[in-house]
């Protein structure tokens, strides 16, 4: 078993979202060419995601997330072990924007 403690958390705006998401920071590329020239005529973007888990019923698996995210708000906030203890194993969405938060009460 991978001990997790080793690795950073991060946390970071969603895209479509007014949450903050908290997790493992994760990058991968839109898409894969095959010639060089390809990658200079049509630059691949890079997609930046945090991810976390979704708990599901005692004894089964929990479900990987995959939240893309800005780059420009992610931040490290700690070391797995610590958060886990703070949070435990609830989703690490957060609600940070006061008038999201007003218009749903």
């Amino acid at each position: 078993m991978t001990d997790l403690s080793k690795f950073p958390i991060y946390k970071a705006k969603m895209i479509n979202s007014n949450k903050y998401v908290r997790g493992f920071y994760f990058a991968y590329p839109e898409t894969t060419y095959c010639f060089t020239e390809d990658y200079i005529n049509f630059p691949v973007k890079v997609i930046h995601c945090i991810v976390t888990h979704r708990v599901g019923d005692w004894g089964l698996p929990n479900e990987p997330r995959l939240y893309q995210i800005d780059i420009d708000t992610l931040e490290q906030v700690g070391e797995f072990n610590a958060l886990r203890k703070k949070y435990g194993d609830e989703p690490w969405i957060e609600h940070y924007d006061k008038t999201e938060c007003a218009d749903n009460a």
